[in-house]
């Protein structure tokens, strides 16, 4: 049988405003570059999220509990308080700690976000890209 896609609004089941917050946490604005949230990002993501089986089971599954313990810690802590656990949840991953259903799916989220954040415009100006070149009945001009 044929799964269904994957929708922005699967990402509101569970809790997009949260993982719009950690996006932003995992790329904030600097300077004249966007955060993740001014971006779209969450869009972008679900269409990434959509493509893989195995991405979408574990947004499912592992996100509820992402979402519950990231708004836990903004209740009490705020953006700064997000910032000390995502570190820690990417510590864990990046230890190969017994990996914590919130850990991994944060390292997941942050691989989702800068792959969306960096395929857009707004990532290539960030990064100093002014874009792919034109291609089209113009682009030979001059040559041949």
């Amino acid at each position: 049988s044929r799964e269904e896609p994957f929708t922005p609004d699967d990402l509101v089941t569970i809790d997009a405003r949260m993982h719009e917050i950690l996006a932003d946490v995992i790329v904030p604005r600097e300077g004249a570059s966007p955060a993740a949230s001014e971006n779209d990002v969450l869009t972008g993501l679900a269409s990434w999220i959509a493509v893989s089986a195995t991405r979408r089971r574990l947004y499912q599954t592992d996100g509820p509990s992402l979402a519950a313990a990231a708004r836990a810690v903004h209740a009490q802590d705020g953006v700064a308080g997000l910032e000390r656990v995502c570190q820690a949840w990417y510590r864990e991953w990046r230890d190969a700690a017994a990996l914590s259903a919130e850990a991994r799916l944060f390292e997941q989220l942050r691989r989702d976000v800068l792959r969306v954040y960096y395929a857009s415009p707004a990532g290539w100006a960030a990064l100093g890209f002014e874009g792919p070149a034109h291609v089209g009945p113009h682009a030979l001009q001059g040559h041949g």
